[in-house]
């Protein structure tokens, strides 16, 4: 079997595995169990089918195709089966390119230049969610097919705020429950993997943790010893804007030592945005803002209810507040965010306008934890995956924004695009265009209505939006149609099913027949 036939037999065994989703009640799961097997949860029922060959390239294939959805997966919350189609695509008609002559370095170019167009109009036709919150209970709903999900995750976003942060956890009783508490969170993580005490999850969590504030670089451990022997043992996190290397050996020497649950998380932000997150955080915890060389004195740490810390993101929940601190800071922040027309030197750009909203939804907010629940351990399980792709989507959607779905988005792209198309872009540039109507393509087979396709792409292109749930084409004024995708799902199916498609197209002329050259 020669170096092409390995590629799209790889990419078809998964790809034809996992499509027949798209736009059906069905979810795609691409993980591996102890068997080697991708699972498809349909409504609770698992089937599962081997999907890895004998052969290593042809695994190789699989392997670099399911990363790529599960990437699109876990940070949109959804589009995996869209990462898939776009991916088979793209490197199938890529390999044809390439059997013709198509120089790949060109390609690549072309295919970069391309999908960042894509993403460009994606971006300038997304509905901002601020105005429009309503649509994240159809987001939520899309995401989990369940209509009951949108409701409940829109519910908990109406009262903790856009900026707001919900978890998700499995819970010991048969019903889903949810806790919201005031909290923040940190956009960013443990330094080392060390310091995870929670190995499934890859987190450190603690209940009743202490908080210390470090506006400095730790040099040695002689800088944090002190709190560490006065809490004898209890959970500390320290947050500081950098750590020595052989600190931090010894710190892990210490910890394997002694089992201390400690973790060191980078002070979140840069120059002053960097210092009113400190504020921030210490205002939440009534913990004091120090210098690493600063005195021993107990006063100076902090106290918080719960804190998770993952590898990108830190959740502070509850704890000792300085409500007074707070609502100055409260206070500071919404004058900030006042508009004066009359001063041009005042307005804030809208970066810094978003930076102090998260500010104000960090103090004034909260944070979410649904515990979901289920009568037996395969319904919890398939429920909370449900949540996960919810509140994955939803944040996604608040982040940057939704697009007309159903394929709506995706087709009018192709057709602004290849209005402006000119044959000096390449066969790489029209070979993305073209991919963007395989989603819709998959959509109406799992429908079955693919002999429609030309009809509904005519509709579509022309201002109407699809709904496959009762096959119905609408207006996109009429408040009756409720499907629609996060901007950052459609750019990242794209983004990430074009990258792991010039991975495979660029290792056609290194392998051959199975082997390395």
């Amino acid at each position: 079997m020669n170096t092409t036939e390995t590629i799209l037999k790889g990419v078809n065994r998964l790809a034809n595995t996992v499509k027949q989703t798209l736009g059906t009640k069905g979810r795609t799961v691409l993980f591996n169990d102890e068997n080697n097997r991708a699972h498809i949860t349909k409504d609770g029922v698992t089937v599962a089918r081997h999907i890895f060959a004998e052969d290593d390239y042809e695994n190789m294939v699989i392997t670099v195709l399911r990363e790529a959805s599960l990437k699109t997966m876990k940070s949109s919350g959804d589009g995996t089966t869209s990462t898939m189609i776009l991916a088979q695509y793209i490197i199938t008609e890529g390999l044809r390119l390439l059997e013709e002559g198509v120089s790949y370095y060109e390609m690549r170019k072309q295919i970069d230049k391309s999908v960042k167009d894509v993403t460009n109009y994606i971006l300038n036709d997304s509905i901002g969610i601020e105005s429009n919150k309503g649509l994240l209970k159809e987001i939520a709903a899309i995401s989990s097919n369940d209509e009951k999900i949108g409701e409940f995750i829109y519910s908990i976003v109406e009262e903790i705020g856009l900026s707001g942060d919900i978890e998700v956890k499995s819970s010991t009783y048969s019903e889903t429950r949810v806790n919201k508490t005031k909290g923040m969170k940190l956009y960013k993580g443990w330094m080392e993997n060390f310091m995870v005490n929670s190995t499934r999850e890859m987190s450190f969590k603690a209940d009743n943790c202490h908080i210390l504030i470090i506006d400095d670089t730790i040099q040695a451990v002689t800088d944090i010893e002190g709190y560490i022997k006065h809490l004898r043992g209890k959970p500390l996190v320290v947050f500081c804007n950098d750590i020595t290397d052989i600190t931090l050996k010894q710190i892990q020497t210490f910890m394997q030592a002694t089992g201390n649950p400690i973790c060191f998380v980078n002070n979140d932000g840069h120059g002053d945005r960097r210092q009113l997150l400190m504020n921030d955080l210490a205002a939440l915890t009534s913990a004091y803002v120090i210098e690493a060389d600063s005195d021993f004195n107990p006063d100076n740490l902090g106290f918080a209810n719960q804190v998770r810390v993952d590898e990108w993101y830190t959740s502070i929940l509850g704890g000792k507040s300085d409500n007074e601190l707070i609502d100055d800071l409260v206070g500071d922040i919404r004058e900030i965010l006042k508009e004066n027309d009359d001063e041009d030197e005042t307005l804030l750009s809208n970066v810094d306008r978003k930076f102090h909203k998260k500010r104000l939804a960090n103090l004034t907010g909260g944070v979410a934890v649904i515990h979901v629940g289920g009568k037996t351990e395969m319904q919890a399980k398939e429920l909370k995956d449900r949540y996960d792709d919810a509140v994955l989507a939803v944040e996604s959607a608040i982040r940057q924004g939704v697009n007309v779905g159903g394929g709506f988005t995706y087709l009018n792209c192709q057709k602004a695009l290849n209005k402006k198309f000119k044959d000096s872009d390449g066969r790489g540039y029209k070979l993305i265009l073209n991919s963007l109507d395989a989603p819709f393509k998959q959509l109406l087979t799992n429908a079955e209505k693919f002999n429609n396709f030309e009809y509904y792409k005519s509709q579509l292109t022309k201002g109407k939006a699809l709904d496959l749930r009762d096959n119905k084409l609408y207006k996109l004024s009429d408040s009756k149609y409720r499907v629609y995708d996060p901007s950052s799902v459609l750019i990242d199916a794209l983004v990430n099913a074009s990258a792991v498609a010039k991975s495979l197209l660029s290792i056609k002329d290194i392998l051959f027949d199975g082997k390395k050259l």
